[in-house]
């Protein structure tokens, strides 16, 4: 087996802060501070608006931004014995064609495996992952943008995965625990 982890604040901050209009803007529009026709996203639904900074947080510089979590192993051509699995981040509130492009997508980890993510190895894999969003909302990312500051706080919110990744044994149905803990902390957000 073979584990790379990645910082997501090293790869997160720069697209937050060449993207800081597109996301203000998706924030102003879900406190009700402007009213945009654009086209709809995921960050208009409930489930973002439901993990976001308050109104009084983001009136005091604070931004909750809900991001989505990615699984998904693949095996190589002409290689049978190893599956890769990435484990991808981004933030939701760029808009649908932004969110689709490389350069705003994260590389939390890969691990290389015979057996690709699996309950034995699933808590490696993504407790660096786990450690950095939760370490995001404690203390949370400083930027400034202007002469305003912000302090921003990742919230997973959704969870992208093949059912081998959320189940450890797919026949029996066994969930994976890590898989399920980040899967429930994305429905019910953690600020």
């Amino acid at each position: 087996m073979w584990l790379g982890t990645y910082s997501l604040k090293e790869q997160l901050l720069p697209v937050i802060k060449s993207n800081f209009n597109q996301i203000l803007l998706c924030h102003e529009n879900n406190h009700g501070l402007l009213v945009e026709n654009r086209v709809e996203d995921i960050s208009g639904c409930a489930r973002y608006r439901q993990n976001m900074e308050s109104k009084a947080d983001f009136d005091n510089g604070t931004l909750c931004l809900p991001i989505s979590i990615g699984y998904d192993g693949f095996v190589p051509k002409g290689q049978m014995k190893k599956e890769i699995t990435p484990i991808y981040v981004r933030i939701e509130a760029l808009g649908e064609k932004e969110n689709r492009t490389i350069k705003n997508v994260a590389l939390a980890a890969v691990l290389v495996a015979k057996k690709g993510l699996t309950k034995e190895n699933s808590n490696l894999a993504a407790s660096r992952l786990h450690a950095e969003i939760i370490s995001s909302q404690i203390s949370p990312w400083r930027i400034t943008i202007g002469n305003r500051k912000w302090a921003i706080k990742l919230v997973p919110c959704f969870l992208f995965a093949d059912l081998k990744v959320i189940c450890s044994d797919v026949t029996n149905n066994n969930l994976n625990p890590r898989a399920y803990e980040m899967w429930l902390q994305c429905q019910i957000g953690n600020r």
